[in-house]
C-alpha cells in the first residue's frame, strides 16, 4: 500500500512541472522497419563497368543540333544527301503489313539494300536484296552477324564505301536497350566481321539506334530515347570524325566528362562555333535541294521522259482506275512475297517429312504469285501504252 501511495503522489508532481508521463503505448519501444537492401547482380555490375570504360573513352564530336519528335515518324526528320543512298520504313517500301517498327536502307544506285526481317524460329536478323529484272531479289542473311549474340538487330545502314556499316541490337557490350554496333565487309570471305559497340555519346542506358553517316555532306545522324517520354525520340545531328578522338579523361572532371558522354547540353560540344555554322549551311542546303512530296504520291514511269507522280496527272479515261487496281495486286504481290520467304525460311529448318507436308502448300503459293506478277505487268502495260497515246 505505500508504494501505491508513493506512485499516486509523484505522477500527480510530474504533471504539474509540465513533464509529459509516457503513456503505456507510448513506453512501447517503436520497431524501425529497414527498407530492403538492394543487392547488385553481377551482370548490373559488369553492365556498370562497361559504361564507366565508354565514359572513360567517350568520343570528341561536334553535336550539331537536337530535335525531339515522335518516334513513329522520325524519318520525316532525316536529312541526308540523296547520293548517300535512303531510309524507308519497311511497310512502306515493301508495300506490305506487319513490321511497322523496321527499316530498310537502299544503296545510292537503288540497286541493292539492307534490311531487318523476322526468321522462321521467331527471332530476327539482318539481310540484304538486290534489284534485278524489275523487282528485289528473295532476302540473303548477312554472315557475320550472330543473332544469337546481337540479338533483334534493325536499323540498318551502308555507307557509300560499300564496306562500313552500322545497326542496332541488344548485344552483349551494349549498356541499355538498344545500342549501336558497326562492322566491316570484307569481301573475301562475303562476310561482315566482328561488329564493334560504337560507344559514347552515341549509346546511352536508353535506347540509341539508326546511325546513318553521309560522308558527302560530312554529318551523321542517330536517334535515342535517353531522357525522352514515352513515344518521344530524339534526333542528334553531329560532324564525323576523320580519327578515333576521345575526351582527355585524366585531365577532365568526372562530373563534366559524364555530362559530355550523356549529351546533356549539346552547346558544350561546340567550341568556338566555327564548324557548326559550317555544318548548318549544309544542313539548310540539303532541305533545299528535298524534292516536296504531295500526300499520296507515286511514281509511274510513262515512258524516258514522263513520270507521274499523282492520280491527277493521268490523261486516259479509265486509266486511274486500272492504277488503283495495280497498287492493290502489287500490294497483294508482295504480301504473298512475303508468306512464302518466312515459308522458304521454316521449310529450311524442317525435317524430310516436314517439308513433304509444306511442299505443296509452296508450290501452290508460287504459281499463284506467278499468275499475279503476270497479271499486273500485263495492267501496267496497258496503262503505260494509253497513256502514250495521250501524249
Amino acid at each position: 500500500m505505500p508504494q501505491m501511495k508513493s506512485k499516486n503522489i509523484i505522477i500527480p508532481l510530474l504533471l504539474a512541472l509540465g513533464v509529459a508521463v509516457p503513456s503505456q503505448a507510448q513506453r512501447t519501444k517503436r520497431k524501425v522497419l529497414k527498407k530492403p537492401v538492394h543487392t547488385v547482380t553481377a551482370e548490373e555490375r559488369l553492365e556498370q563497368e562497361r559504361q564507366d570504360q565508354m565514359t572513360a573513352s567517350t568520343q570528341k564530336i561536334v553535336v550539331v543540333d537536337s530535335v525531339v519528335v515522335p518516334k513513329a515518324s522520325f524519318l520525316e526528320h532525316y536529312k541526308l544527301n540523296p547520293e548517300v543512298g535512303s531510309i524507308r520504313n519497311y511497310n512502306e517500301f515493301f508495300n506490305v503489313n506487319g513490321y511497322a517498327d523496321t527499316y530498310v536502307n537502299i544503296d545510292q544506285m537503288g540497286g541493292k539494300c539492307f534490311f531487318s526481317r523476322q526468321t522462321a524460329d521467331g527471332n530476327t536478323a539482318l539481310f540484304s536484296s538486290d534489284y534485278i529484272g524489275n523487282k528485289w531479289t528473295r532476302g540473303t542473311m548477312l554472315k557475320g552477324i550472330d543473332t544469337t549474340v546481337y540479338k533483334h538487330p534493325n536499323y540498318p545502314f551502308m555507307m557509300t564505301d560499300g564496306t562500313t556499316f552500322y545497326f542496332a541490337a541488344k548485344g552483349p557490350e551494349s549498356i541499355g536497350g538498344y545500342d549501336i554496333f558497326v562492322t566491316r565487309y570484307d569481301a573475301e570471305t562475303q562476310s561482315f566481321l566482328k561488329p564493334e559497340n560504337v560507344g559514347m555519346p552515341f549509346n546511352s542506358t536508353g535506347n540509341d539506334y539508326m546511325m546513318a553517316v553521309d560522308d558527302i555532306e560530312h554529318l551523321g545522324l542517330f536517334v535515342t530515347d535517353r531522357r525522352q517520354k514515352k513515344g518521344n525520340v530524339c534526333i542528334y545531328t553531329f560532324i564525323p570524325n576523320e580519327a578515333h578522338d576521345v575526351y582527355p579523361a585524366e585531365s577532365m572532371p568526372p562530373e563534366k566528362l559524364k555530362s559530355l558522354a550523356m549529351l546533356n547540353r549539346i552547346a558544350d560540344t561546340w567550341g568556338n562555333g566555327k564548324e557548326r555554322l559550317q555544318a548548318l549551311t549544309r544542313i539548310k542546303k540539303i532541305e533545299e535541294s528535298r524534292p516536296r512530296t504531295r500526300h499520296g504520291a507515286f511514281a509511274f514511269v510513262v515512258n524516258d521522259s514522263t513520270v507521274y507522280t499523282h492520280l491527277s496527272e493521268f490523261k486516259r479515261k479509265g486509266n486511274k482506275e486500272r492504277f488503283g487496281k495495280l497498287q492493290e495486286m502489287r500490294k497483294g504481290i508482295k504480301l504473298l512475297q512475303n508468306d512464302l520467304d518466312r515459308q522458304r525460311d521454316l521449310y529450311a529448318t524442317q525435317s524430310p517429312k516436314g517439308r513433304q507436308s509444306m511442299k505443296s502448300d509452296i508450290l501452290k503459293k508460287e504459281q499463284q504469285l506467278e499468275k499475279l506478277e503476270t497479271q499486273a505487268k500485263q495492267l501496267e502495260k496497258t496503262i503505260r501504252n494509253y497513256e502514250i497515246q495521250g501524249i
